[in-house]
C-alpha cells in the first residue's frame, strides 16, 4: 500500500532513527487527505510493527524556491536563525539543492513567510 496509489500526495517525508530499536517517519500532507491517512495508517500499522500513528493538525508547510538558496553559503542556516529569534519553533526540515521546506505551528506560518519575504540572508 502506498498513499500515492491512493490518490494522496506527500507533501514532505523525514525518517529518524530515534534509539531503542525504532523509528520514526513523519510526513506532511494536504489537511484534507488527513482522515483518509488516517485510517489507512491504522489499518496497516501493525504490519511495520508501529506502536502508534500520531497526527498533528496544528502544524503547517513553508516550502521556499530559488536558485539562491543554492549560491548562497549558509542561507538556511540563517533563515533558521531569523525563525528561532522570533520564537518560531522548527518542527521538520527538508533541504535540497534549491528548495527548503520547513514545518511550523500553523498559527504562525503567515509570520514564518513574512520573516522570510523581508530577511537578508545573503
Amino acid at each position: 500500500m502506498s498513499l500515492g496509489h491512493h490518490g494522496i500526495n506527500v507533501e514532505l517525508i523525514s525518517t529518524n532513527a530515534a534509539g531503542r530499536n525504532r523509528n520514526d517517519v513523519s510526513f506532511a500532507i494536504l489537511e484534507s487527505d488527513v482522515d483518509e491517512v488516517l485510517k489507512l495508517l491504522e489499518a496497516v500499522k501493525n504490519k511495520f510493527g508501529a506502536e502508534k500513528v500520531v497526527v498533528d493538525r496544528e502544524c503547517g508547510l513553508v516550502t521556499i524556491y530559488g536558485a539562491r538558496l543554492a549560491t548562497t553559503p549558509g542561507i538556511a542556516g540563517k533563515i533558521f536563525a531569523k525563525l528561532t529569534e522570533q520564537g518560531i519553533n522548527i518542527e521538520m526540515i527538508s533541504a535540497s539543492f534549491s528548495v527548503l521546506s520547513i514545518v511550523v505551528e500553523k498559527a504562525r506560518i503567515e509570520e514564518a513567510v513574512a520573516i522570510i519575504r523581508k530577511g537578508s540572508f545573503s
